[in-house]
């Protein structure tokens, strides 16, 4: 008595459940796999990006105590990166009303006679930036009209960024005239 083995056939559900599995393995490895973190960077690839902030309102107390420490190494996340404030200048300012948020970020306006004199300041940063495309200083994208925070070992404000340009200078030269440090990202 011979035993017939019985072949596997395959049907139309196995092909289709083995194209659903194999699409599911695709989609996963391309989604996780960052292919462009594995690919070396050109070693030009680094440019420098100048751009001006502007901080509204700031007292003249402050703003002396400010331009003492420029110019300066920025930091990000506590750590320091290849940025530098390099100046900082004033126009008189106008305040009629400040706003103030509490711990409950309710914001609450007071009308009042400033006892001392505002300015509107202007810092301008040049920072080493990978794409020219992103923009990306630190944490943050840079661009006209957006928020951003500068941040030293001295100083930290919030503006709004005014102005943008991307040279082909090194930032080698400024992080020594400031005796900062060259860090890689």
């Amino acid at each position: 008595m011979e035993k017939k083995q019985k072949k596997f056939k395959f049907n139309v559900i196995d092909v289709i459940v083995i194209l659903v599995l194999l699409a599911v393995v695709v989609f996963f490895a391309v989604r996780f796999i960052n292919f462009e973190a594995t690919a070396p960077e050109p070693a030009s690839s680094t440019q420098v990006l100048r751009y001006t902030v502007r901080v509204d309102a700031m007292p003249a107390s402050i703003y002396e105590e400010v331009s003492k420490s420029i110019p300066s190494q920025m930091l990000s996340a506590g750590a320091r990166y290849n940025g530098v404030v390099l100046s900082v200048t004033a126009s008189p300012a106008e305040v009629t009303d400040i706003e103030v948020k509490d711990g409950s970020n309710e914001t609450r306006l007071f009308h009042m006679q400033p006892q001392e004199a505002y300015y509107t300041v202007d810092f301008v940063c040049e920072a080493e930036v990978k794409s020219a495309l992103l923009k990306s200083v630190g944490s943050q994208e840079v661009r006209v009209g957006r928020t951003h925070f500068i941040k030293t070992e001295d100083l930290e404000f919030v503006g709004t960024v005014t102005s943008v340009e991307l040279t082909e200078d090194s930032i080698d030269a400024l992080l020594n005239s400031v005796g900062g440090v060259k860090t890689s990202e």
